[in-house]
């Protein structure tokens, strides 16, 4: 696979693509699974991720807690569109 750097990577990724992104989330309509990484700590910021699982039709599939480099805790969840 190759990594290609592209500021609107959600117009042009392929349907087995993956992309990942810092900032806010115009539509979730071609997302099939989302990857949710979220710190043990609060950060200051102009943008917040709008995300409602169970209104944009996604189920939590998995959820799991590990150390990081910078960070003692990291969670990530797995959503999946029903």
């Amino acid at each position: 696979k190759k990594i290609i750097c592209d500021e609107n990577c959600f117009s042009s990724a392929g349907e087995e693509d993956l992309c990942f992104w810092e900032n806010a989330v115009e539509s979730f309509e071609n997302i099939s699974t989302v990857y949710l990484f979220q710190w043990n700590r609060m950060y200051p910021a102009d943008t917040f991720l709008e995300f409602n699982p169970k209104k944009l039709g996604f189920q939590k599939v998995s959820t799991e807690n590990f150390e990081g480099s910078s960070h003692p805790k990291i969670t990530l969840t797995v959503y999946e569109r029903k």
